[in-house]
């Protein structure tokens, strides 16, 4: 695995936990080949660079998040998601920062401040407002349970 981390990745990866939680944001990889060959399942959801990302790829990745680290509690703890885009200053960080306010129940602003201690210069000023403004709403596809009082 330091071979990978050496010659495939560019500048060092940001990690970002709050369990049952953990991302690693990165800039592009530059092999993908090593990263497939080392069991690393690769998910493309591009989406333009320094913009928000559309309903359909937030939908995407949420789905994912939620498959990684809650459908398979036993798997979780060792789970990890590197999320990457050319830099890893705007796309990646916001998509982590989508995870933590839907999954991890942390205001947009208290995740934007988690990831930019970690990772300087992350988030621009239009993504930043983007993030301020969303509104949680993603439907667990595993029909989350819930409490109805009458």
């Amino acid at each position: 695995m330091s071979r990978i981390q050496t010659t495939t990745i560019g500048t060092r990866p940001t990690p970002i936990e709050v369990p049952p939680l953990r991302f690693l944001i990165m800039d592009a990889p530059r092999q993908v080949t090593e990263l497939l060959s080392a069991g690393i399942a690769l998910h493309d959801m591009e989406y333009a660079d320094g913009q928000s990302p559309p309903k359909d790829i937030i939908d995407q990745w949420l789905k994912l998040v939620e498959k990684t680290f809650f459908a398979n509690a036993s798997d979780s703890a060792k789970s990890c998601i590197a999320v990457h885009c050319v830099a890893g200053l705007g796309r990646a960080p916001v998509m982590v920062a989508l995870a933590l306010i839907e999954f991890a129940g942390m205001d947009p602003v208290e995740a934007v401040s988690l990831i930019r201690r970690h990772r300087r210069g992350a988030i621009n000023e239009k993504q930043l407002l983007y993030l301020e403004g969303y509104k949680k709403s993603f439907k667990s596809a595993g029909g989350a349970s819930c409490c109805v009082i009458s």
